[in-house]
C-alpha cells in the first residue's frame, strides 16, 4: 500500500510539473492549447476516452430507413 502511494505521488507531481509547464508556454500565445493543461480538461478527457463504447451512435445511425 506505501508503495502505490509513493508511486501515486510520484505520478501526480510529474503532472503537476507538465501542466505547469504547459500554462507556461501557452499562457499568452495560444488559449486553446492552453485550456488543455488544465486538470480538469484532463480529466475530462481521460473519462471520456476510458467509457465503455456501448456502440448506440452506430446503432441508431445504421437503422435510417432509406
Amino acid at each position: 500500500m506505501q508503495t502505490n502511494q509513493a508511486l501515486l505521488n510520484e505520478l501526480f507531481e510529474q503532472l503537476n510539473e507538465i501542466l505547469s509547464t504547459g500554462k507556461t508556454l501557452y499562457k499568452k500565445v495560444d488559449l486553446a492549447k492552453l485550456k488543455g493543461y488544465t486538470f480538469n480538461e484532463l480529466k475530462k478527457r481521460v473519462r471520456k476516452t476510458s467509457k465503455p463504447d456501448n456502440g448506440t451512435d452506430d446503432e441508431t445511425n445504421n437503422d435510417t430507413e432509406a
